[in-house]
């Protein structure tokens, strides 16, 4: 019983389509360009339809439009709002909106919680690039952003929806609250508990230095007995041929029946997931 939809098969750009659809007028034109199914890098250059002349020809038709990109693309420069999309705690998309669709800079939307941040005034955290057992002594839960906020470098606004701006501020003042960076990998710790669906929370069983020697992986095992852990997480690269020959190594002669997470960013924090 649907009556008002109507169907064009052909080139977005060919002039008999674009003929049509300005006959339709349309307040919003939606695209979800077609890439590769496979590449190691995605990029512009890749997608079809060209996005410069969309933008262009559409242009002329609405300014209102909304284009869907791969979330990990890169160089895009447009004014438009980037929207990073998670589902299930999953990157799954980014859609960027022209004309008045554009409603701030950058946002995120959590899904199925139906939840949307957007960019606003922040204050920048005290970022501890390789922290030492001395610096990080009095932080017992480790936080995990959602790959979403990595993206659109939305920390604050994630932190601040559930706990109040006013809060969020006084832990990043007081560095209740400190942001990590290893390599590519943004981690958070934090002196208090922050339950919040932006980011995964663990508390810090212990934390160890740790070089890589035998003797600090002898170490870190007798550890991971004491606390009685039973399954071991490995969150820090690895060469996937070695994962499994690691993790066995650590989890031999377990008998516990926590499953703990080891992360390694200067020191080695065991943590269990809440």
């Amino acid at each position: 019983g649907i009556k008002n939809i109507t169907f064009l098969c052909g080139d977005v750009l060919a002039p008999e389509i674009l003929k049509e659809i300005k006959n339709q007028k349309p307040d919003i034109v939606f695209c979800d360009p077609e890439r590769y199914a496979a590449e190691s890098h995605r990029s512009l250059a890749t997608m079809q339809p060209d996005i410069q002349k969309l933008l262009a020809v559409y242009g002329n038709i609405t300014q209102n439009l909304a284009i869907e990109f791969p979330p990990h693309i890169s160089g895009l420069d447009f004014d438009a709002e980037y929207e990073y999309l998670s589902l299930d705690g999953t990157l799954n998309r980014l859609t960027l909106y022209f004309g008045t669709l554009k409603k701030a800079a950058k946002s995120v939307v959590l899904l199925p919680e139906n939840i949307r941040i957007e960019a606003a005034v922040r204050e920048p955290f005290f970022a501890v690039p390789f922290p030492t057992t001395e610096m990080t002594v009095g932080y017992h839960f480790l936080l995990e952003p959602n790959p979403a906020l990595v993206l659109s470098d939305l920390f604050f606004e994630g932190l601040s929806y559930f706990h109040g701006m006013d809060k969020i501020r006084g832990f990043i003042q007081h560095k209740d609250i400190v942001k990590v960076v290893s390599g590519r990998k943004i981690y958070f710790l934090s002196t208090e508990k922050i339950e919040n669906p932006f980011f995964t929370t663990y508390f810090i069983l212990d934390q160890l230095p740790y070089s890589g020697t035998q003797k600090d992986k002898e170490i870190l095992r007798i550890a991971l007995q004491r606390l009685s852990a039973g399954k071991v997480i490995l969150r820090y690269s690895l060469d996937p041929k070695e994962y499994w020959k690691e993790r066995a190594y650590f989890e031999k002669g377990l008998s516990g029946n926590k499953t703990v997470h080891i992360f390694l960013f200067g020191n080695t924090f065991i943590s269990e997931k809440i």
